[in-house]
This record gives C-alpha cells, sequence and structure tokens, in this order.
C-alpha cells in the first residue's frame, strides 16, 4: 500500500473513541437480527415497531425502504446487499465530514437527515415527546426516553423542531465531546 492511500481501515482508525462507541452502539441498534451485518430484512424490522396503525404501516415501509436504498447506495461498498460494521463506520465517519460542512452540497447527509426525521415526525416539522417516546420504544433505544428528549429539544420549548432535529444529527454524527446533547438522540450510547 502506497503511503498516501486512503482506506477503510485509515478511516476507521481516524475516528474518535467517542465516535467509535456510538457508531458501533447505533449499528447494535438497527442490527435487528444480531446477525454482525445490517440488511433490508433488519431494517424493515426496525421499522415495524413504528407501525401502529395502517397509515403509520405504510410509513414504516418507506421509511425502511429509503433507509436501505440509501444504505445500499453509499454504505455498502462491495455491493453485497450487506452493510458490515467496517462500511457502517466508514459511512458515518463520511456523514460527519459532511454534517461538518459548511457547503449546502452535503447531499448524501442532507438525504440520511431528511429520511432519518421523516421516521420521527407526524409531518408537522415538530417532534413531540410523546411522537419521541414512540420512536425511542419500537427502535429499542437504550436510556430513558425523557432524559434524552430534554437533552434533544435545544429550546426547551417541549417539541423538537426541523432545524433542532438537523443539529442533533449533525451533533451525533460529528462531535467529539461524549455531553454533546445530539449524542442521545438515539437514546444513550455510553
Amino acid at each position: 500500500m502506497r503511503p498516501g492511500k486512503f482506506t477503510f481501515q485509515k478511516l476507521i482508525t481516524m475516528l474518535s473513541d467517542v465516535r467509535k462507541q456510538k457508531f458501533e452502539y447505533l449499528f447494535r441498534v438497527f442490527d435487528k437480527s444480531g446477525g454482525g451485518t445490517l440488511t433490508q430484512s433488519d431494517l424493515k424490522s426496525l421499522f415495524a415497531g413504528l407501525a401502529t396503525n395502517d397509515e403509520k404501516s405504510e410509513n414504516a415501509r418507506k421509511a425502511a425502504r429509503r433507509w436501505w436504498l440509501l444504505l445500499s447506495l453509499f454504505a455498502d461498498k462491495n455491493n453485497d446487499k450487506r452493510v458490515s460494521r467496517k462500511e457502517w463506520k466508514a459511512w458515518l465517519d463520511g456523514m460527519s465530514i459532511e454534517a461538518g460542512s459548511s457547503q449546502a452540497g452535503s447531499r448524501t447527509f442532507q438525504r440520511w437527515a431528511e429520511a432519518t426525521y421523516g421516521t420521527f415526525s407526524n409531518n408537522d416539522n415538530e417532534v413531540t415527546d410523546q411522537e419521541y417516546r414512540q420512536w425511542h420504544t419500537a427502535f429499542g433505544l437504550s436510556g430513558d426516553a425523557g432524559e434524552a428528549f430534554q437533552k434533544v429539544d435545544a429550546n426547551g420549548n417541549g417539541v423538537i423542531s426541523r432545524d433542532e432535529f438537523m443539529q442533533r444529527l449533525r451533533e451525533f454524527v460529528s462531535a467529539d465531546d461524549a455531553e454533546a446533547a445530539g449524542n442521545y438522540l438515539w437514546g444513550n450510547p455510553f
């Protein structure tokens, strides 16, 4: 290997311990089968917990398809229809670079952020404490949902706006500070 060549292994070793821990935690949340890779089936199982009526069932199926499309296009580098831990961590680290970018063109991050926000909100551009708790429970996230909601709700007004959500998602993927509020968007990763 040439000295300047950039590889998955170099990317993984560049991650801070805090981000490694967060990315590993989220991988375990998504790996519903426990198979050590993420598959379309894992995402279907993950999102099925949000299906409390026919409309939400359809929304959950759409969300699972959107997420899998993003993962298969941008994370599954070897096109084996599975996302390994290494691919997952490299993809999220790439998201952290995009999330920190001042360019409006960080399109992959924006697509993932929009797909993620769509699983939280009832299309009213805010997430209530009740919606967050339902999502927290359905995804099997760790920690106290109420405590996590308070950390994520930046202005303390009782709802997470689209802007607050996007900022917290950016913090989740890019913050090296274990106390950053965005770390708790997906429950308690520590």
